[in-house]
């Protein structure tokens, strides 16, 4: 004897969420126009001053970019730009930024990185960017985009030999900015002014 599947039951506020078409419609509204912007911003980072000097790994996408969206990511819906991208067997390079509803606005650079010279090189460029409000990944992942103390570290609690220790073992170095999400007007200038700034470990 088949058992009878429970009932769906819900609570009075989850009704009202259901039934606001008002908000439903407001969010599709806000999401096209995120995505107008996304785009906007794409041409903000290859009209930076660094972008053209730039010696891309070949198969680098520098002319498309792609845009993705989700409603899960810890709960809450997410846009991202990957642009300039590759994602090769071989090697990983993606400028990123992300929209996380409720919660922030990141840029990120990831790059896979095999040979120690260029660890050390890289390693060097970094400080530069101490007191820029940088992150750096320290988690085993790069597919991890909150910045929980398990994943993300500010720039100079690190000292050099550690970030060498950090990026030798992962294999790759990942760095991040952020905004509020409230200065989400401020996304296109951020993604630019954020992208010439890590250029400097390209």
């Amino acid at each position: 004897m088949m058992m009878q599947q429970p009932k769906l039951v819900l609570s009075q506020k989850e009704l009202e969420v259901l039934g606001d078409r008002e908000f439903l419609l407001l969010k599709r509204n806000v999401t096209d126009k995120l995505l107008r912007e996304l785009n906007e911003v794409k041409l903000a980072v290859k009209s930076s001053t660094a972008f053209s000097s730039i010696n891309f790994p070949e198969g680098t996408d520098t002319w498309v970019g792609k845009i993705s969206k989700g409603e899960n990511y810890l709960g809450l819906p997410y846009l991202v730009l990957d642009f300039p991208k590759l994602f090769s067997k071989k090697e990983v390079l993606a400028f990123r930024t992300m929209i996380w509803w409720g919660r922030l606005v990141s840029c990120t650079l990831l790059k896979s990185v095999e040979d120690k010279g260029e660890v050390r090189r890289i390693t060097e460029r970094l400080r530069a960017m101490k007191n820029k409000n940088v992150w750096i990944c320290i988690h085993e992942s790069p597919w991890h985009h909150h910045f929980g103390l398990d994943n993300y570290v500010k720039l100079e609690s690190l000292r050099a030999e550690e970030v060498i220790a950090c990026v030798s073992r992962s294999g790759f170095i990942k760095l991040a900015r952020k905004i509020p999400i409230r200065q989400i007007s401020r996304m296109r200038s951020f993604a630019q002014e954020t992208f010439e700034l890590f250029s400097a470990i390209l």
